[in-house]
């Protein structure tokens, strides 16, 4: 089967089960996607947005549609996941993109001290389409664009009569197969630690979305402290959970992004009861800074098989 690879949105993107013209219009629809939502590329519609904070600016209707999508689920999460943390990222020393962030001596020229003390984050007039946001509070949509990207893509592709595919936007995966198309998606979850290993394999029925997030693949140390990109909105500063990794599979890829982050941030104990009360549907794999892994109950509605890993090596090995 022929897969099809590009870099774009600062991670890998990557097709299977696709001819090379879908492949095709997939990276150029990421590329588009780029353009628009990066928060290092000066002239962005998100890089104007923010610089324009304060005051009440007209965005496109994509724009408009991805802001309205964060802000569902910024209310539905209570603000455990937020698209508000652009100037705190920048603030903790991720103000570019991250391969040229120096990942032993990271700098910053906008320290932000309390970033999380805002009352009113932003005023959206979805008639008008107008957006006006909190100047301590810049937007990053991060991890959500990619999601929300592959998830569109993929809704376009079934809709044009693909019976098969999927679609990987750096771990954000969404697959479809019908019944009739031939074997299972297989798919490996990456190991915290090792580039190179899995901690699992799962065998993917006819549509699932899978979502994987981390704290220790994108981190550094910012004068001597150790950051990483998952930031808890109720601090400002780096999640600091029992946990390092959270994947969340479900029929769709957004909310799975969403709430793997979220899970990161509240760790272990309070988040798996906490994303039942909001998403029950939602399965779950999570890894603690032990190297203990633990799965819901429900994985094997998204799976015809799964082979897990039940304690990895903190080292990688």
């Amino acid at each position: 089967m022929a897969t099809f690879q590009i870099r774009a949105m600062n991670t890998s993107i990557l097709t299977a089960g696709l001819s090379a013209e879908d492949a095709a219009q997939v990276f150029q629809w990421f590329r588009f996607i780029e353009a628009k939502f990066s928060r290092f590329l000066p002239a962005s519609e998100l890089s104007l947005v923010n610089g324009k904070a304060g005051e009440a600016t007209k965005v496109s209707e994509l724009f408009a549609h991805l802001v309205y999508e964060s802000l569902h689920y910024f209310e539905e999460t209570g603000g455990i996941f937020t698209p508000f943390l652009g100037k705190t990222l920048s603030g903790s020393g991720y103000g570019q993109s991250f391969e040229k962030v120096e990942r032993e001596n990271a700098r910053t020229d906008d320290p932000v001290d309390n970033p999380t003390g805002f009352v009113e984050p932003i005023r959206f007039n979805l008639d008008l389409r107008t957006v006006n946001i909190n100047d301590e509070c810049l937007f990053d949509f991060g991890g959500i664009a990619k999601g929300w990207s592959a998830e569109q893509m993929a809704a376009s592709l079934m809709k044009k009569g693909r019976k098969e595919g999927l679609i990987d936007a750096g771990g954000d995966i969404m697959s479809w197969k019908s019944g009739s198309s031939g074997e299972p998606w297989l798919i490996g979850i990456a190991h915290p630690y090792s580039d190179d290993k899995t901690i699992a394999r799962l065998q993917l029925k006819e549509q699932a979305g899978v979502a994987t997030s981390s704290v220790i693949k994108r981190s550094w140390k910012l004068d001597g402290r150790k950051m990483h990109h998952i930031i808890d909105p109720r601090t400002g500063l780096p999640a600091e959970s029992d946990l390092v990794q959270a994947t969340v599979i479900g029929r769709t890829l957004v909310p799975c992004e969403i709430y793997a982050k979220c899970l990161l941030i509240l760790g272990s104990e309070q988040g798996p009861s906490w994303l039942r009360l909001r998403q029950p549907e939602l399965a779950y794999i999570l890894v603690d800074q032990q190297g203990r892994l633990s799965a819901s109950l429900n994985i094997d509605q998204y799976l015809d098989e799964a082979d897990l890993s039940k304690q990895i090596t903190l080292d990688g090995s």
